[in-house]
């Protein structure tokens, strides 16, 4: 099996997780088609269709090893981490949860270690923050705050 179709088959098969994790996202009484579960679905379905896309791509060459031992570890740790985000969602809201994720992401990409722990920090700030204020004061769509953070709050 060559680099794509097992990259394709992993991404594949983590859309498809994180596709039926979102269906237990619940919207409010006046949610509408656009609610708290859009965001994770368009990202679940995007997986979904790079992973089938890269299963269907041609093999271009001659195949190399698709990963090293620390490459496999990485996949692992990213693979868990988008497997625990959907909780991380409901119990310690949008904020945390997005924080960790993009933290995480970054921290295993880095795979020079030339990003210092201020910058790995920075970024997810940069991210998260801009995209709460979209969904929740432009968009007006609230997002998760967590069952552990909502008493905390008040």
């Amino acid at each position: 099996m060559t680099k794509d179709r097992i990259s394709g088959a992993i991404i594949l098969l983590i859309g498809i997780i994180w596709m039926v994790l979102t269906t237990q996202v619940k919207g409010n009484a006046f949610s509408t088609v656009i609610g708290p579960e859009l965001f994770p679905n368009l990202a679940s379905g995007g997986l979904i269709l790079c992973g089938i896309g890269l299963l269907l791509r041609k093999q271009k060459g001659e195949s190399k090893p698709f990963l090293s031992r620390d490459g496999w570890k990485r996949v692992g740790k990213l693979s868990l981490t988008l497997v625990v985000y959907p909780f991380m969602l409901e119990y310690l809201g949008f904020i945390v949860a997005s924080f960790y994720l993009l933290f995480v992401t970054v921290t295993l990409f880095d795979l020079k270690r030339t990003l210092s722990l201020r910058r790995r920090l920075i970024f997810p700030v940069l991210i998260t923050a801009p995209a709460y204020i979209f969904f929740q004061y432009v968009l007006d769509l609230p997002l998760p705050v967590g069952e552990i953070i909502r008493p905390l709050i008040r």
